[in-house]
């Protein structure tokens, strides 16, 4: 016997649609895809090594991926040029491919008066006199917000100090894009000049500073342009440690002085400090110092440093990277390495490569003046 089983029929529900995502919500995720593309480039050089086919497959595949997501964020831009996430959009754009004239109005005309536009200011103000050196200029004179304007001078007279260093040497890296060096110099003073006046009080973004501090050794720095070269006298330091506590080197000290910009973060500056500490030990009891000034590091990574490489010598705590005394001294690339003459002459100036033989031709004519 054959029995059927009937079957029981259900209503269909048919899914219902996935809404289009709104402009808000495509923005924010081409924000994300466009630091998806950046980190993962950062990932394959990593990977890659020194590698070198592989570097330059990883550079073509960035190039490629940039410029498909610029098209794309392009087009929404243009569409959507009010919606706030459209910022978060520009700043992804000016980090892995290029901010345009076209999204520049965009950003003019719609995000001008938002604090993240200082975020913009490390390129724009790089630009070569054209329409983002512009736009950073005016944030710095329009911008609604104190501090952004105090924030954004301090920036462009750093940047035309850095540019003005370059320009000062024999082969410079920049080409002059940003002026000659009086009008590096001249403007670099007016910014730095108008933080002190105007903006002196601002609290800065850097571990306990204002803005009129940070400013002061920009300017000292300045003053320093053509002074911190060989044979030229080196300027005394009075700042503190890495304990907070009051640290003072003379120049003028009657030893022999090596001087070493440093920072946990930097290769070479680590692998310079075993030699540091040998010339500390072959030079004890003789006309010598030295000292370190730390840079880029917390207080407490630069004292952890200290104790784990043995660095026993004082050490400054010289602030960021671009400020405190690494602006004072002009140093725009670490390690950076001095020794000073008994008498404050400076008679090396360089990245560490050869101190061994300038501290042991310092030290020679130091005690031959003894005798």
């Amino acid at each position: 016997m054959i029995y059927s089983i009937p079957l029981l029929l259900l209503p269909f529900f048919a899914a219902e649609p996935t809404p289009p995502a709104s402009p808000a919500d495509q923005l924010v995720e081409l924000a994300k895809e466009g630091a998806a593309i950046k980190n993962n480039f950062h990932a394959a050089l990593k990977e890659a090594d020194h590698d070198m086919p592989r570097v330059i497959a990883a550079n073509e595949k960035y190039r490629a991926d940039s410029l498909a997501w610029a098209k794309r964020a392009s087009a929404l831009l243009k569409a959507h040029p009010a919606e706030p996430a459209t910022l978060d959009v520009i700043l992804t754009m000016n980090q892995i491919y290029y901010v345009d004239d076209e999204t520049l109005g965009i950003l003019r005309e719609r995000h001008f008066g938002s604090p993240k536009v200082l975020a913009l200011f490390n390129s724009f103000s790089q630009d070569s006199r054209g329409s983002r050196r512009q736009f950073a200029e005016d944030v710095a004179d329009k911008h609604p917000d104190r501090t952004v304007r105090g924030k954004a001078t301090l920036a462009l007279g750093r940047m035309d100090r850095i540019y003005l260093i370059d320009g000062l040497k024999k082969n410079p890296s920049f080409g002059g894009r940003l002026g000659k060096p009086d009008e590096l110099r001249d403007r670099a003073s007016r910014y730095l000049q108008r933080v002190v006046k105007d903006y002196a009080d601002v609290k800065s973004d850097e571990e306990g500073a204002t803005l009129g501090e940070l400013a002061e050794d920009e300017l000292a720095g300045l003053d320093n342009a053509e002074r911190l070269e060989v044979g030229n006298l080196a300027p005394d330091i009075v700042r503190e440690d890495l304990d907070a506590k009051s640290l003072k080197l003379s120049a003028r000290s009657g030893r022999v002085t090596l001087l070493v910009f440093w920072g946990s973060w930097c290769g070479p500056c680590m692998r310079l400090v075993p030699h540091e500490a040998a010339l500390a030990q072959k030079y004890m009891g003789r006309p010598f110092q030295l000292y370190g000034v730390n840079g880029g590091d917390d207080r407490d990574v630069a004292k952890k440093t200290v104790l784990d490489k043995q660095m026993t010598w004082p050490n400054f705590y010289g602030g960021r990277v671009r400020g405190g005394l690494a602006a004072v001294w002009n140093v725009d690339a670490w390690p950076a390495v001095y020794v000073i003459d008994p008498d404050g002459a400076i008679s090396y100036k360089g990245y560490g490569d050869g101190i061994e033989e300038a501290v042991e031709k310092a030290v020679a004519e130091a005690e031959r003046r003894l005798e």
